[in-house]
C-alpha cells in the first residue's frame, strides 16, 4: 500500500500556546494518526508546529528550507 505525503507551509509568526500554532500541531497530529506522512518547510510557526504533532505520533517527517525574504522582516527566515 503506497503511503500518502501531505506537504505545509505557513507562517513563522506563531508561537507555541497561541491558538494557529495549537490548531497546526493538533492537524499534523491529526494526519499523522490516520496515516500520513507530514512534510513541513521546517521553519518556526505553522511549520514546526504541524512537524512536531506528526513526530509525536511517530509518522515520517521531512523538512524542505527555503529562504524567504519579506518585506515586514529583517532577515531572511
Amino acid at each position: 500500500m503506497k503511503t500518502k505525503t501531505v506537504t505545509v507551509f505557513g507562517s513563522s509568526m506563531p508561537k507555541p500556546g497561541e491558538e494557529e500554532y495549537e490548531n497546526a500541531y493538533l492537524i499534523g497530529k491529526l494526519l499523522a494518526q490516520k496515516g500520513f506522512n507530514v512534510c513541513t518547510g521546517g521553519a518556526q510557526g505553522i511549520m514546526d508546529a504541524v512537524s512536531k504533532g506528526a513526530v509525536e505520533e511517530e509518522r515520517s517527517n521531512w523538512n524542505y528550507c527555503r529562504n524567504v525574504q519579506c518585506s515586514f522582516q529583517q532577515t531572511l527566515n
